[in-house]
């Protein structure tokens, strides 16, 4: 698995997503507090929202950009595409089903967004994803119960619209502080350890395969004389299915018996000259 060490930029980059999620907490509480002393219409408060978040979420791409990650970049546009439909869609008479249908379709899209960086995340072996995965879930189970209730509350949609805020941007804020704890040595480690699979940590022997050789090749063995070189043709018959080692080990076999030929003719030509000189 895949394990990144938080550097000093990367922690600065980290603080704007921090603060990113903390802008969202802060609108919904802001929007739970309003609800209850005045009473306007969640339609047009949550477009403008909508609008400086997804401009929010597009500068904290731009300036955080991580190789092959365009989550926050896809989140600006969920954001920019959700208030462009409650803009057009303002003058609806029922503003409850239009807010309701808003928050469905951006909760969709965020854990669609989610999941498909979860996904990237596990393809890849990033540690990083034992973070996103449960954000995910949770995000998950956070849409389908603001939908829910919204569709059967519409009277009081300003404040599920605030408290989906506020938990959303409670529940993201977990994700950044997460990816600092993975900077620790011993947890990065240890999910790591998790992760591994028995099957990559063995490493097997490489297997000798050997190959079927048809015929003997033929081998030119040249016996050294002191005044004349001899090159005899030494042919084999053709032997079915032998192996290149088999094959070797004759050859070297013919090289040695070669050598003790010469060592010989050597030997009688010494004692020759001897006898002679004896004479």
């Amino acid at each position: 698995m895949k394990k990144e060490i938080i550097k000093e930029k990367d922690k600065t980059l980290i603080g704007l997503d921090i603060m990113l999620y903390v802008i969202y907490a802060v609108v919904g509480y802001i929007l739970l507090r309003v609800s209850d002393v005045v009473s306007f219409d969640s339609v047009d408060c949550a477009s403008p929202l909508l609008y400086m978040f997804g401009f929010f979420s597009l500068l904290t791409y731009f300036l955080n950009r991580r190789k092959d990650d365009y989550e926050q970049l896809f989140f600006g546009f969920i954001n920019i595409v959700t208030a462009t439909f409650l803009l057009v869609n303002a003058y609806y008479p029922n503003a409850g089903f239009v807010m309701a249908d808003a928050l469905l379709i951006y909760s969709i899209a965020i854990v669609l967004n989610k999941g498909y960086h979860t996904k990237k995340l596990l393809e890849k072996g990033d540690i990083n994803f034992f973070v996103k995965l449960p954000m995910t879930v949770i995000l998950t189970i956070l849409g389908v119960l603001v939908v829910a209730n919204i569709y059967n509350k519409i009277d009081v949609g300003n404040t599920i619209l605030g408290y989906y805020f506020l938990v959303f941007g409670l529940i993201s804020l977990l994700e950044p502080l997460m990816y600092i704890l993975l900077s620790n040595n011993g947890i990065a480690a240890w999910l790591t350890m998790l992760t591994l699979d028995e099957k990559e940590t063995k490493k097997e022997a490489p297997r000798k395969v050997k190959e079927i050789v048809n015929k003997k090749p033929i081998k030119k063995i040249t016996i050294d004389n002191d005044e004349d070189e001899e090159e005899k043709d030494v042919k084999e018959e053709p032997i079915k299915e032998e192996t290149k080692e088999e094959v070797k080990e004759e050859e070297t076999s013919l090289e040695q018996e070669s050598k003790k030929k010469r060592k010989k003719r050597r030997k009688k030509k010494k004692t020759q000259v001897q006898v002679i000189e004896n004479e």
